[in-house]
């Protein structure tokens, strides 16, 4: 069975919200938006989380997907 957090690693890009911080599992972003033109983008990593995939027997860090998936 494979584990319920893989595809929740990063955020979703479609939808861009705003200055909000926008996150995920392992990834996230913020877009600052004062008016006509972004002024300030930033991109987070949660470390912890990114260490729950490299130890996941589902994931296989070499690829970046799921093993036996792709």
């Amino acid at each position: 069975m494979r584990q319920v957090c893989y595809g929740r690693m990063c955020p979703s890009a479609l939808v861009r919200v705003a200055n909000t911080d926008v996150g995920a599992q392992v990834f996230g972003y913020r877009v600052d938006h004062p008016g006509l033109v972004d002024t300030q983008r930033t991109v987070t990593v949660n470390l912890e989380g990114w260490d729950r995939c490299l130890h996941c027997s589902d994931f296989d860090a070499a690829t970046g997907s799921l093993k036996g998936l792709c």
